[in-house]
């Protein structure tokens, strides 16, 4: 029967390894993967980073753009209420003035009978820049090949006739200089550049950006139609973040290209975070399977410790769970953030009603908190333990009144909520261990009595209160050493074995019993008193020392007998 014995513990200790090896092999593959998402998740951050700043310039160029059409209009409607007589002569000062604005390069006055240019404006270049405008329907026009930008509106004059007013604009000035290894880009709906801040050595290219990047097809659209940023684009020797901005309005886009903005300290510290994770749960499992193969002979026992073992890990690796609530008394409403409608069961975090934040909360509790916050004005702080309705989770509400500089104003609560369901599990876990122990104390033959530190009265059983007939009202936590032992001393008739300090002795009772104490100090500096009946054995004793006596008597009575 040995060997084959011998061959199951063999088998027993080959699938632990194996169920620990596995273990890693999975555990690691989740790490991996919660690695990989991190990464990803940095990632698209940098890329929408890009992505808004994109959209910035795009709405700053627009501004600009639109001040620049709001003064054209403007010149428009002034030129168009000019006299016959004096409209050349007196709208030179209106486009001498759009010619001097921001980005402006020149601008001038045509009609179907002459042209009255800004000074120094290039007539024969403003005459085809306002064929263009004209002609694309938006008043905008764009040329890649000669990087000019043109806006021009129609001057309906007195004799009927139709005239226009228009600008010739620097796409340069549009945009603001980069200074951080940046570069910014407005180009035509084609993607062709019209200007480039800062300007390369070789001056603007001719071909399209989305052909000149190697981008595939899905992100080229997603560049031209909706915008947005493409991460890890390679560019040169490194790689680059590619983001797009359509300007509202406008078949124009600017486009922002850097180097990717990745934080490597963050990721160095997610990795150290994530080996921890992996490396101290592999020990604790390694470790687990050693306990188990040198217990198999105890097979039960070791599936409770196994139990217990993997409940503590995963109590051990469970973040902490919270979120903010903000509660406007005056408007009645509540906002919940993303994290906190999660734990309550909702998709996201939103605006909603006082009625309908009360309503995620249990029946018994809705009460509890609405009077919290009703209070909140005199009492300051709130702190309330709450149910989630139709939930088994309960949250930890505390907040306090909105602090807006020197004033505080009781119209608004912020706080946070907690889920402290778990703890309250504890808690009820801790009862029942401590009912566990008790019954246990109570169960012993010899009395038992735990102190703290301090030698005050922590834990006794009930061989203890009979031991010295204490009533069931004179022992009670926090009871000081002397206090307990001037009670105890009515029962004890002497001390035997203590003259010394020494840690075990002996009592005896005044009903005849005997006691056999010991004191022990524990770690955290308590002390452990236990004490055994020993009154049989001191019978004994005391018949062992009669029959010896007695015995002597015998001897000494035959010896003189003889």
């Amino acid at each position: 029967m040995k060997p084959a014995a011998s061959s199951t513990g063999n088998g027993n200790v080959a699938w632990i390894v194996i169920a620990v090896f596995v273990f890693i092999v999975m555990f690691a593959a989740v790490i991996g993967y919660k690695l990989y998402q991190e990464r990803s998740s940095m990632l698209a951050e940098a890329g929408q980073s890009y992505a808004r700043e994109a959209a910035f310039l795009a709405e700053r160029t627009t501004s600009r753009l639109s001040a620049i059409d709001s003064s054209v209009r403007n010149a428009v409607m002034a030129v168009g209420a000019l006299p016959d007589e004096t409209r050349n002569a007196q709208s030179r000062a209106f486009l001498d003035a759009l010619a001097a604005a921001p980005a402006v390069t020149d601008a001038a006055f045509l009609t179907a009978t002459g042209q009255v240019p800004s000074r120094g404006g290039d007539v024969a270049a403003l005459m085809q820049a306002a064929d263009d405008a004209l002609a694309s329907g938006t008043g905008l026009a764009s040329s890649s090949q000669t990087g000019s930008m043109a806006i021009a509106r129609p001057v309906a004059l007195p004799d009927g006739s139709v005239g226009a007013i228009v600008v010739r604009i620097d796409p340069f000035a549009l945009l603001p200089e980069q200074v951080d290894g940046r570069v910014a880009i407005l180009a035509d709906s084609a993607g062709h550049p019209l200007s480039i801040r800062p300007l390369p050595a070789a001056g603007l290219f001719t071909e399209s950006l989305f052909d000149r990047f190697p981008l595939t097809d899905d992100q080229t659209a997603r560049l031209r139609n909706r915008g947005g940023a493409v991460t890890g684009v390679p560019i040169g020797e490194g790689q680059a973040t590619v983001a797009a901005a359509t300007l509202p309005g406008q078949d124009l886009r600017v486009v922002l290209i850097g180097p990717m903005r990745f934080d490597n300290s963050t990721w160095l510290r997610t990795q150290i975070l994530y080996a921890l994770l992996f490396i101290a749960p592999v020990i604790f499992a390694v470790g687990l399977g050693a306990a188990l193969s040198m217990q198999m002979s105890n097979l039960r026992e070791a599936r409770v410790a196994l139990i217990d073992s993997e409940r503590r890990f995963r109590v051990a690796i469970e973040g902490a769970r919270c979120g903010v609530w903000d509660w406007d008394r005056k408007s009645d409403a509540v906002y919940v953030t993303d994290s906190m409608a999660r734990i309550l069961g909702r998709d996201q975090g939103e605006v909603i009603s006082s009625a309908e934040f009360l309503a995620l909360f249990s029946k018994r509790d809705r009460e509890r908190l609405s009077a919290a916050v009703r209070g909140s004005a005199r009492a300051g702080d709130i702190d309330v333990e709450v149910q989630a309705a139709n939930l088994p989770i309960w949250l930890q509400l505390r907040g306090r009144p909105w602090n807006a500089g020197e004033s505080v104003t009781t119209e608004r609560i912020v706080g946070v909520a907690i889920d402290v369901t778990e703890r309250k599990g504890a808690q009820a876990r801790v009862a029942a261990a401590e009912n566990r122990l008790r019954a246990a104390l109570e169960s012993m033959s010899e009395s038992f009595v735990l102190w703290d530190s301090r030698r005050r009265l922590v834990l006794w059983n009930r061989k203890f209160r009979d031991f010295f007939d204490f009533t069931d009202s004179g022992l009670r936590p926090g009871l000081t050493y002397p206090d307990v032992e001037t009670e105890a001393a009515r029962a004890i008739s002497a001390v035997h074995g203590a003259e010394n300090g020494s840690e075990i002795y002996e009592i005896e009772l005044r009903d005849g019993r005997w006691l056999h104490y010991s004191e022990r100090p524990t770690a955290d500096g308590g002390l452990v008193s236990v004490g055994a009946d020993i009154t049989d054995l001191k019978r004994q004793e005391s018949a062992l020392k009669n029959s010896e006596t007695a015995l002597k008597r015998t001897v000494e009575d035959v010896k003189r007998n003889e």
